[in-house]
């Protein structure tokens, strides 16, 4: 089956949206775990940047997502990965 531009273009979104959820939830572990370090502080305000800069991308992306015809139907947990189901224009999910 051959997809458009459109296609490729939502299926890479999505990849990236995923990822930068991924890595905000793995961030969010990491801070809850630093405690205990002598630049406790420092480690803390940089992660709260970087997550302003994470959660501002997933902004954009939804913006995205919803000025194409294809939607998010559900992310899936899966042991060891994170999985996003898509439909786009009448396609079959993927």
């Amino acid at each position: 089956m051959l997809y458009d531009d459109e296609h490729f273009d939502f299926e890479i979104k999505l990849k990236r949206y995923t990822h930068l959820e991924v890595l905000l939830e793995a961030l969010d572990r990491d801070k809850k775990h630093m405690d205990h370090l002598k630049m406790a502080h420092e480690y803390q305000y940089q992660i709260n940047h970087i997550t302003d800069l994470i959660l501002k991308g997933m902004a954009d992306l939804r913006g995205n997502f919803s000025q194409s015809q294809g939607e998010i139907i559900q992310t899936v947990q899966l042991v060891g990965e994170r999985m996003g189901s898509m439909y786009i224009k009448g396609i079959d999910s993927i």
